[in-house]
């Protein structure tokens, strides 16, 4: 679940964007995965969905090389963007079940959240055309 006040706004990057809409600490918990809102699914599963279903997840979803299993969240969060230029991280709880995306530095209200995909998924040169 998201953990911060956002929007959701036009993006430069690519379509929607997930914005802040409050000033956010250095290392402050932006989302942390919740089995809750989120699917999953191994690659031999994946590959049996139809095809329209498989779009959606490779556009909303990632693949991840932890655990080898497309992972789709229920929640906005799919709408932040990818960007060498990140102002978070992905990491692991202390449960190590789930993950977290924290702030790597202060970001002012009204700025776009990004990350690198790169941290969790291999796939992504496969999938999106990377401009930035």
């Amino acid at each position: 679940m998201i953990k911060i006040k956002y929007k959701l706004k036009s993006s430069r990057i690519h379509g929607i964007g997930l914005f802040a809409d409050e000033d956010i600490e250095m290392n402050q918990v932006v989302f942390e995965s919740s089995e809750q809102f989120m699917s999953a699914w191994t690659t031999k599963k994946f590959a049996k969905l139809d095809s329209c279903v498989k779009k959606y997840i490779k556009h909303y979803g990632s693949f991840s090389t932890i655990d080898n299993l497309w992972h789709l969240n229920h929640d906005d969060i799919r709408f932040c963007n990818h960007s060498i230029k990140k102002n978070n991280i992905s990491r692991k709880d202390l449960s190590d079940k789930n993950y977290q995306l924290v702030a790597i530095r202060y970001i002012k209200k009204g700025e776009e959240l990004l990350q690198d995909y790169n941290e969790f998924d291999n796939t992504l040169k496969e999938r999106i055309d990377i401009k930035n």
